[in-house]
């Protein structure tokens, strides 16, 4: 099926930091983004694609965390705010108080967390609650879940990621992580410390991490068709925030994302779109 309008959803319930940025484009109608490094491959490539068939529209793209975007969006200082996970109640507060809305928020993709292993790790597979435990910190080697008897060494990202809070809410089920996991600003540097320790073990966007194992959790594979049919576990959007509903050069370049052609790029990422793109 195809849609082309745009799925806005006022924010009733419950969207990573950096100074990386890049513009795309050329012109005087600026669009500014920023937000969460797990969307920075596909932003970068929307922005760039759109922009070469937009003429007079600039899409300036900033890395950061999902809550320094956010953070930037109720300043002023982006249009747009790019985010791995649901604006929390306390965001959505702040909204209401600062400008008297509810904000919001639209789906422009699917993603899953993968958890990721070291290649020579023989442990392929683990279950929820065993994920659970050891970024938690309840189990330490990896003999407890079938590998080799060594210690674990746990890779998170650091406070304010989406995905971090993701994780915390669905497999560690509001649980802090262990105080003994290294933390990471990017998902780049996380996959970069898994693939340097046969120990280790951190999470991260399915399309990421190519030369890592992406471990199945409950005994199924972390796929876009599993992602898609929703038996892998670990599933969630990835969301652009906004104060208002957007209009002008943002509406057109979010109307655009959302349309086919926007939607196959980001199944040619790897993402799920949210409609089958064609």
């Amino acid at each position: 099926m195809k849609f082309r309008s745009l799925i806005i959803i006022a924010i009733l319930i419950a969207g990573c930091s950096g100074t990386n940025s890049t513009r795309f484009g050329s012109g005087e109608k600026l669009v500014r983004m920023k937000g969460s490094s797990t969307l920075d491959e596909l932003i970068r490539e929307w922005a760039q694609r759109f922009t070469e068939t937009h003429d007079g529209i600039v899409i300036e793209v900033q890395s950061g965390t999902s809550s320094s975007g956010f953070e930037a969006l109720t300043v002023g200082e982006t249009d747009l705010a790019t985010a791995s996970r649901p604006l929390s109640s306390e965001e959505v507060s702040r909204l209401a108080v600062q400008y008297g809305t509810l904000g919001v928020t639209i789906r422009c993709a699917k993603d899953a967390l993968s958890v990721y292993v070291h290649p020579a790790n023989p442990v392929r597979t683990l279950t929820l609650v065993q994920a659970g435990r050891i970024f938690t910190g309840e189990i330490e080697n990896w003999k407890e879940v079938g590998g080799a008897p060594v210690e674990i060494h746990v890779a998170a990202r650091e406070a304010g990621s989406g995905s971090s809070a993701f994780f915390r809410d669905h497999v560690l089920l509001g649980e802090e992580f262990t105080s003994s996991a290294t933390t990471y600003p990017s998902n780049e540097e996380l996959v970069l410390a898994v693939m340097n320790d046969r120990q280790a073990i951190g999470f991260g966007g399915i399309a990421l991490g190519d030369s890592l194992v992406h471990l199945r959790i409950g005994g199924i594979e972390p796929t876009v068709e599993n992602v898609r049919n929703g038996s892998y576990p670990i599933s969630r959007y990835f969301y652009i925030n906004s104060i208002r509903e957007p209009k002008g050069a943002a509406k057109k370049f979010i109307d655009w994302i959302l349309s086919s052609e926007g939607q196959r790029i980001a199944q040619n990422l790897g993402y799920v779109p949210l409609w089958e793109a064609e």
